[in-house]
């Protein structure tokens, strides 16, 4: 059986929530975390059946280990830094081991942004990007390398606050060198914050330019969005089933934590926008948002969405 679909996305924006329930609502596939990863097989190596990852809190690595011995050396043989790839040709060799695999597959690469059309071309599979604003999605790159409080976190985002090696934060480093180089954008070396929108940006913008811009029927691609998962599950679980081709038990829907959503202080959102702007990147996040309900979209990415709402319904 071939590779089945893949769920996509930036760090921290979803993606293994967005996983784990495809995973345990069909437990008849193998579903593949971050199969692009430069630690993969340091990770697998180490596994044990059943343990549970610090910072998911859900076992990440098993169904490498139900991988046929002779797959999964060709398979190591054939992997690569994968950090940033724009050209497919370089993780064909590497995935046509995967697609060999007699039984179906769900991919979870976070890292497929710039080649995910491609790839799914080739494979003939369908894909879903998972887009979270990115305020929230900083505060979560950060705090599992340096616990911050909000405020702290702020200070770090206005440079004011200075953090060891944050360029390794999730390899926002490595990742701004090679979008900065092929996109022609770039901030001052010590801008962390910068550095990170500029990665959030075109991590996500590629992707719905394949799903949204290049027409109906030229792409296989959805565009979902973090906070529309989180306050409308439902309704985004069925689209995302039927567009994948998978179960979702709704059931493990009731597992969304709702104060997920919308996490950033009135300060860092103010930040944001103000740095948004400052590399020009403005109009992109409002564009990589515009499929977004607005009910649920910030006003800042072009939405009326209300944060008093959010932290009443939090009291």
């Amino acid at each position: 059986m071939p590779i089945a679909g893949i769920v996509n996305g930036y760090y921290r924006s979803g993606t293994t929530l967005l996983w784990w329930i495809i995973k345990s609502s069909n437990p008849d596939m193998l579903h593949l975390y971050e199969p692009l990863s430069p630690l993969l097989f340091s990770a697998i190596d180490t596994h044990q059946l059943g343990r549970k990852d610090r910072m998911h809190g859900v076992p990440l690595w098993d169904d490498y280990l139900f991988i046929p011995e002779d797959t999964l050396s060709a398979m190591r043989s054939k992997h690569r830094d994968f950090t940033v790839v724009f050209n497919p040709s370089e993780v064909y060799p590497y995935l046509d081991i995967i697609d060999s695999i007699d039984k179906p597959v769900i991919l979870q690469p976070n890292r497929m942004h710039f080649i995910i059309d491609d790839v799914s071309a080739r494979y003939g599979v369908n894909w879903v990007h998972i887009i979270r604003n990115p305020a929230d999605t900083f505060i979560d790159l950060v705090k599992p390398n340096v616990d911050l409080s909000i405020p702290m976190i702020e200070r770090f985002a206005e440079g004011k606050l200075a953090v060891v090696n944050p360029d390794y934060f999730f390899w926002v480093g490595d990742m701004y060198r090679a979008i900065s180089r092929n996109f022609a954008v770039r901030t001052d070396k010590n801008d962390f914050f910068g550095k990170f929108l500029i990665v959030w940006t075109f991590s996500n913008l590629i992707p719905y330019y394949y799903a949204v811009l290049r027409g109906k029927g030229k792409s296989r691609g959805l565009i979902v969005y973090f906070e529309e998962l989180v306050y409308e599950p439902v309704r985004v679980a069925e689209s995302i089933s039927k567009h994948l081709g998978v179960r979702i038990n709704h059931e493990l829907l009731n597992t969304i934590n709702r104060s997920e959503a919308y996490k950033y202080s009135s300060k860092l959102e103010s930040i944001t926008v103000r740095k948004l702007d400052e590399l020009g990147l403005t109009e992109f996040a409002k564009m990589i948002y515009s499929r977004c309900s607005s009910s649920l979209k910030p006003e800042w990415l072009g939405g009326n969405f209300s944060r008093e709402v959010v932290l009443i319904g939090r009291v």
